[in-house]
């Protein structure tokens, strides 16, 4: 949800949520205060891959390739090669094409502030990776946390157990993250955008078709080692098993191809520690735990056998057949314990405390076969039982007025209008001497506070409604400001909001905000009750933008009249507190223009929004749905957005008059859909 300071942690608790997972971009310091001013249990990523872009708000796999992270479908175009330009020089070096790659992230070393903000969960990567990372990291994690419990004041990782985290997975080192900064070049894996490995060495020989090497840390038989040749994007590189083990200082020969492209001082990774791995496995996956029950038996004549299992503060009461006296063979003591003491390939061990019982009982061996079964099942199920999760109703908030119908406070649209979403104020200015654009959307950062009431009686003079559109992520320093503006938000001259995060619905929430409300795509309105949600907790007038990722039958079938719809322009696909302008060219504190170049040859515009550190990565190609009219009524979408983005202002009144560029277009999702 991107869920990202307290107004929207305090929204989620006032709303019945026990826990929430806020965005990977805060910082310790905001973790602590959403910890200090809620009741809530925060949980947070600690270790492995890092998204580029703010969770939540990432379309490019989507848009690209039609399988959408939103949906657990990301195919990882972030992971690809991009020159980045400006203007027509390149401005990334040629070794550093992973442009979109962060490092993984790993923040054992600062487990104790962590935990000290107030995190009581730590989330670890775990989707798509091996058994053994999973075990492995989630097992050191675990020690070090209860190291940390026994004694704060002497917390220190050791140098072996930092190995083991990089030699199960690594992008040319760690991160910490952004818990201790905002951005920054050294969090990117720019060389690499996969599993690097663990230096072992560099090549010292060259013999026939062998090569020699001193071992920097042990080697292991099977262990699999790789040299990397050329250019990092394409992937060179020569892979080596090693046939023999060796300690570390001593000389390892490997057999080994493309020998003449090979040179010495090359550096040589272990890619795969086989010792290591069989480690893992046998310690942590192959292992089999079981619980221990206690037991008491009774098997006397004329009665059901019974069977009471104990574990922790839980029990069962289990009874079987009739016990019988015995005409032949009774059963002892010692067979009847043979049996129920089998516990199989059930998930426990069983102890026997106390066996009453007759001398000359008797039951069929399968008949006691049962009866341990329906004991060990039932304590299986009352123990799962005890984990489920109670049922809970949702408080809801009371409004102490009425929502409105917003066919009266927006007015009821009987023909489609035109809306320019404007990224600059020089887009902006030209959008209000269009006849035809009935309102605009204003990025309010291209604005100063103090200059927003005189912009918007200027478009009213024009006869435009103007909305102001809050940032696209809301950090503490656009909180803090916004929060300061609450009279200009509430009672400015402007017409209305244009909102794009949970944080900033939150915040208008708790300020009890009364004019009218428009929320993007990104707040994912996927059915009708979520716009109902948006409407029952505020007191104004609420539309929505419709989202980019349902095509048009899923459309209509939402049944909204409360809609825009963006029918021009360069749709985000990410928004990232990564710089591209500061990890390339330094921080210049001003906005710039730069585009990102795909192995295709296609351009991505790239913006930085310097007054709360941001990035938008644009769709390279422009989104036109201009020709599908009949589809966009029966879809009941009257607004139709033109949403600008890099356009000058000539080229607004162009496009806003109905003369398109040349250029290459994109229906999205419109037709297509995504999985």
């Amino acid at each position: 949800m991107t869920a990202m300071g307290v107004e929207s942690a305090k929204f989620l608790e006032e709303l019945g949520f026990d826990r929430i997972v806020p965005a990977r971009e805060l910082s310790l310091e905001e973790i602590a205060q959403i910890k200090a001013e809620t009741n809530l249990e925060i949980e947070t990523f600690v270790h492995g891959a890092l998204c580029f872009s703010y969770s939540g708000q990432c379309l490019i796999s989507s848009m690209l390739g039609g399988r959408s992270g939103n949906r657990g479908r990301c195919a990882q175009p972030c992971r690809l090669p991009y020159e980045l330009y400006k203007g027509s020089q390149k401005i990334n070096k040629k070794e550093e094409q992973y442009v979109l790659s962060p490092k993984d992230m790993c923040s054992i070393e600062i487990l104790p502030d962590i935990l000290r903000a107030g995190t009581n969960s730590l989330k670890i990567e775990g989707r798509m990776k091996r058994p053994q990372y999973v075990a492995a990291v989630t097992r050191q994690y675990r020690r070090y946390v209860d190291l940390f419990l026994e004694n704060p004041d002497h917390y220190r990782v050791q140098s072996e157990d930092f190995q083991e985290l990089m030699e199960l997975y690594n992008r040319g080192g760690f991160t910490k993250g952004y818990y201790i900064k905002h951005n920054g070049k050294d969090m990117m894996s720019m060389k690499r955008p996969n599993h690097m490995g663990y230096y072992v060495g560099k090549i010292e020989s060259i013999k026939k078709n062998q090569i020699g090497f001193t071992a920097q840390t042990d080697i292991h038989k099977k262990d699999i080692l790789e040299i990397s040749l050329g250019s990092p994007a394409k992937e060179e590189k020569v892979e080596l098993t090693s046939p023999v083990d060796g300690k570390a200082g001593t000389k390892i020969w490997l057999n080994a191809n493309k020998l003449k492209r090979l040179r010495a001082g090359m550096p040589i990774y272990r890619t795969r520690n086989e010792s290591l791995i069989n480690e893992i496995q046998k310690e942590t996956i192959d292992i089999e735990i079981k619980e221990n029950l206690k037991g008491n038996i009774r098997f006397e004549i004329g009665k059901s056998a019974m069977i009471r299992l104990a574990y922790k503060d839980l029990s069962v009461t289990v009874e079987g057949d009739i016990v019988m006296e015995a005409e032949k063979a009774p059963v002892t003591k010692e067979k009847l314990l043979g049996r129920l003491l089998k516990t199989g390939n059930t998930p426990f061990t069983l102890e026997i405390d106390e066996v009453v019982m007759d001398k000359n009982a008797f039951l069929p061996m399968g008949a006691i076969n049962a009866l341990r079964r329906d004991a060990l099942l039932a304590m299986e199920e009352v123990i799962i039982s005890r984990g489920y999760r109670k049922e809970f109703d949702l408080p809801v908030k009371n409004n102490p007025v009425k929502q409105k119908d917003t066919d009266t406070c927006f007015e009821k649209r009987i023909q489609e209008e035109n809306i320019c979403y404007a990224t600059t104020l020089e887009q902006a200015k030209a959008a209000m001497k269009i006849p035809d654009v009935a309102a605009i959307y204003l990025q309010a950062e291209s604005l100063p506070f103090d200059k927003w009431d005189d912009f918007s009686k200027r478009c009213h003079e024009y006869g435009k409604e103007i909305y102001y559109s809050l940032p696209l992520v809301f950090h503490k320093k656009a909180r803090e400001e916004y929060r300061n503006h609450k009279e200009l938000l509430c009672l400015g001259q402007q017409d209305g909001l244009l909102i794009h995060t949970l944080d900033e619905y939150a915040m208008l929430h708790f300020m009890d905000y009364r004019k009218k409300l428009v929320l993007d795509s990104s707040l994912y309105v996927y059915h009708k009750s979520s716009l109902d949600f948006y409407k029952k907790h505020v007191n104004c007038p609420v539309r929505c933008i419709l989202p980019v990722e349902l095509n048009d039958e899923e459309l209509k079938k939402l049944h909204i009249k409360d809609a825009d719809m963006v029918v021009y322009g360069r749709q985000p696909l990410m928004i990232s507190a990564q710089c591209q302008v500061k990890n390339h060219m330094g921080c210049q504190k001003k906005g710039e223009l730069l585009f990102l170049k795909d192995r295709r040859d296609v351009r991505f515009p790239v913006k930085n929004f310097c007054k709360y550190c941001y990035n938008v990565i644009y769709n390279g190609a422009c989104l036109n749905l201009l020709d599908y009219e009949e589809e966009r009524k029966k879809i009941n979408a009257y607004g139709c957005i033109y949403r600008f983005t890099i356009e000058t202002g000539d080229e607004v009144k162009d496009i806003l008059s109905g003369r398109l560029p040349n250029q290459k277009y994109t229906k999205g999702h419109f037709k297509r859909g995504i999985e």
